[in-house]
């Protein structure tokens, strides 16, 4: 094969190896734009989880503390009642 022969396979083989690498960057770089979708949703999911969590702790606090005083007005009302009887 003569040098200019052996040039040009050089260069077809080249462009090849270019053509390749760029449809892997354009590969990675959808993977990247997937994960980067996919770890926005999940850390606005985590928020949200977590706001409910708050949210239903504070209810189920606020729930105690009435059943709590219902709880302390009935022992008072029976305390009541029972000496009078």
């Amino acid at each position: 094969m003569d040098p200019q022969s052996r040039q040009q396979d050089q260069i077809d083989r080249l462009a090849i190896a270019v053509s390749v690498l760029t449809d892997n960057v354009a590969k990675l770089d959808a993977v990247l734009l997937a994960l980067t979708e996919s770890a926005i949703i999940t850390d606005q999911r985590f928020r949200e989880t977590d706001q409910r969590f708050r949210e239903m702790s504070a209810e189920t606090d606020r729930r105690f503390r009435e059943t709590d005083e219902r709880i302390g007005k009935l022992v008072s009302a029976i305390g009541q009642f029972i000496p009078n009887r």
